[in-house]
């Protein structure tokens, strides 16, 4: 939603090349499965998504338009998983009822991605690429060798070693050993976590795709429309930023639940068990920090404003905001009469942002 550009180096993709694209990375994931590097499931994950970044890249590079790779964060984990619970000792996992509530929670955590933001390229094809990437173009130049370098290490690779490291610290689940503790508090809080911050996602995502179908009208393409000047302040944007961002960090705070559920008979330590949901908060944070300068460029002092009055990632009851030390920052750039001197961001966040 308003994050589609067309660069110097764009090359139209067709569906069946993305079709072709996904296949062809699901076939080194059962590969690397089915040929495992490794006796341990954990390496054997890494390897697969691994693999299948690589494959992808391939097709990204031959078709000129990185965007080939915008699904890949929601499909590779569940690949990763069914490849986990495929290998477990006797299908062990697959009797596993915290094995398929975690799952479930990924399934529906895709659907609930592709129903906001269905990518074109099962369909029709894709034309555009993210923004973000225009945003590299500017330092590398578009299609050199630089910029094909920094797409493979930065738009591709650390993508993937993100999300595996945040699906990680659960891989127990659905290794399906018959040492597992039978389901307890834990999995009833992970479940919450889970399926709540789906639901947090899903009505973020709603409530802005209203608010920028009111701005740009109701035959406006909403995936490169980014004109208006508003800002949406309407239900949870009334608290957070970033409410979608947030929900998507909390997903990855219920996984990591799930494998703490996991190893009740035998914790680790807490900074094993809460690294993947850290991890993503700490990613997040950062990308609404990069968002937020984007907005400050197009919005001007009026973002500022709204950055002194509203969270930026967790959402919190605008009073408790302006006691912090970045609200107050925030409050005296809104009050400079000159507009703040930001320069965009020129790394990549995750593809959908907050106008």
């Amino acid at each position: 939603m308003g994050r589609e550009i067309t660069l110097a180096s764009t090359k139209p993709v067709s569906a069946l090349v993305c079709w072709a694209t996904y296949a062809a990375a699901f076939a080194a994931v059962a590969a690397a499965f089915a040929w495992p590097l490794s006796p341990s499931p954990y390496w054997n994950g890494l390897a697969a998504m691994v693999a299948a970044t690589l494959v992808i890249y391939g097709f990204s590079y031959v078709s000129s338009n990185t965007s080939l790779y915008d699904p890949a964060w929601c499909l590779l984990p569940l690949a990763t998983v069914v490849g986990w619970m495929a290998t477990s000792p006797g299908l062990a996992a697959c009797a596993s009822p915290r094995a398929w509530y975690a799952l479930a929670a990924l399934v529906t955590w895709y659907l609930r991605y592709n129903y906001w933001f269905p990518w074109d390229g099962w369909t029709r094809g894709i034309e555009t690429e993210d923004w973000r990437y225009g945003e590299l173009v500017k330092t590398t130049g578009a299609g050199t060798p630089l910029y094909w370098l920094l797409s493979l290490t930065s738009l591709h690779v650390t993508p993937t070693l993100l999300v595996f490291f945040a699906l990680a610290p659960a891989e127990r689940v659905w290794r399906g050993d018959a040492a597992q503790p039978p389901l307890g508090a834990a999995d009833a809080a992970a479940i919450a976590v889970l399926f709540g911050s789906i639901a947090l996602q899903a009505v973020s995502d709603e409530q802005l795709r209203r608010f920028r179908r009111a701005a740009y009208g109701p035959k406006a393409n909403l995936n490169t429309a980014s004109s208006s000047k508003r800002i949406c302040r309407v239900g949870l944007w009334k608290y957070s930023r970033h409410p979608n961002y947030f929900g998507e960090a909390l997903f990855w705070c219920g996984v990591g639940l799930a494998g703490v559920a996991a190893h009740a008979d035998a914790p680790r330590p807490w900074y094993v068990a809460a690294s993947g949901g850290v991890l993503m908060l700490g990613f997040f944070r950062v990308s609404a920090f990069l968002t937020d300068r984007r907005m400050l460029v197009t919005r001007g002092p009026e973002y500022a404003a709204v950055m002194a009055e509203v969270s930026g990632l967790v959402p919190l009851p605008p009073m408790a905001w302006a006691a912090a030390p970045e609200a107050k920052k925030a409050a005296a750039a809104a009050k400079s009469p000159a507009p703040p001197k930001v320069t965009p961001p020129s790394r990549k966040g995750w593809p959908y942002c907050a106008s």
